[in-house]
């Protein structure tokens, strides 16, 4: 019986030790893959984001300039927009947009964004 419990107590420290010495190898933080647009609007006109086909679609009202317009987004916890910081950068939507949204892991996903003048009332 004290045998046994000497070989017990014997593992249980040898596994301290090793927790203690390296416990980032067992606790390693694992970075997020997340990399998803959770909202999206040019100018205060919110987009339709679709995370499956990665794109973005905005619609502003007639005779608006679409080459000078300021973005506001938020995108998976961790995650950044390449180049771009929500609610500072202004953008040329003359034409779709490419938006590369990074992750935590530094994994990507591209996204298009378009943006689309509405008709006269």
């Amino acid at each position: 019986m004290l045998r046994t419990f000497k070989k017990a107590a014997s593992a249980a420290l040898v596994l301290c030790l090793f927790l203690s010495v390296f416990p980032q190898v067992i606790f390693a933080n694992v970075e997020s893959s997340s990399k998803e647009f959770l909202s999206f609007s040019v100018e205060g006109n919110p987009g339709i984001i679709d995370n499956e086909l990665h794109t973005i679609s905005v619609v502003v009202p007639f005779r608006s300039a679409v080459n000078n317009m300021l973005e506001t987004f938020t995108v998976s916890e961790g995650a950044s927009v390449l180049n771009h910081t929500s609610d500072v950068t202004r953008t040329n939507y003359s034409s779709p947009v490419a938006l590369t949204v990074v992750a935590e892991n530094n994994s990507t996903q591209v996204y298009t964004v378009t943006v689309t003048i509405g008709r006269a009332a």
